[in-house]
């Protein structure tokens, strides 16, 4: 979650060497974070990020090597709410390959995606209103069952932390 009027970011999900941190925040000011969040848009730094930020005492307590990170925006592909970004204690082979994935988690195909961004603590509008989330989990049910759906999910362990629907309708797909 990215706080503006602070420059920080504060985790709602982060998890480090397999055991989830609780209460990270931290200052975004010359970190690779930043740097996303003030491009507006995915970076990659694929070997030797801490010779990019050598005042970055995080990452290199963490020993990172690799990071690759981007904003999540609100609804209108303005506003950024929060930050998706991972590090790696290796080098990042095949980035073009990780960045197309990455992507679709970091608001759907990009930054302008929409309304497929990311909507915070309140949870996906789906959730808003009960026939609403009922509505789709009927289309979902019905799609599922005649093989029209295509399903991405990043897990966390065996946790998701971020899921895409995709329905399947002749050469095309619509994707949530």
């Amino acid at each position: 979650e990215y706080l503006p009027q602070s420059d920080r970011l504060h985790a709602i999900a982060f998890l480090l060497g397999g055991e989830w941190v609780p209460h990270y925040e931290y200052d975004v000011r010359g970190t690779p974070c930043g740097a996303a969040l003030e491009k507006k848009d995915l970076v990659i730094f694929a070997d030797r990020v801490l010779e990019v930020f050598p005042e970055e005492n995080d990452l290199r307590s963490m020993g990172a090597v690799s990071y690759m990170g981007a904003p999540l925006f609100d609804e209108g592909g303005i506003t950024i709410l929060g930050h998706l970004g991972v590090l790696d204690t290796r080098p990042m082979p095949d980035t073009e390959r990780y960045a197309r994935v990455f992507r679709i988690f970091a608001n759907g195909r990009g930054r302008n995606s929409g309304a497929s961004g990311w909507k915070g603590r309140g949870g996906t509008a789906m959730n808003a209103r009960e026939e609403t989330r009922a509505f789709f989990h009927a289309i979902v049910r019905a799609a599922s069952a005649r093989k029209r759906l295509l399903t991405l999910s990043l897990l966390v362990g065996e946790r998701p932390v971020a899921q895409r629907l995709s329905f399947l309708a002749g050469t095309g797909a619509m994707a949530f």
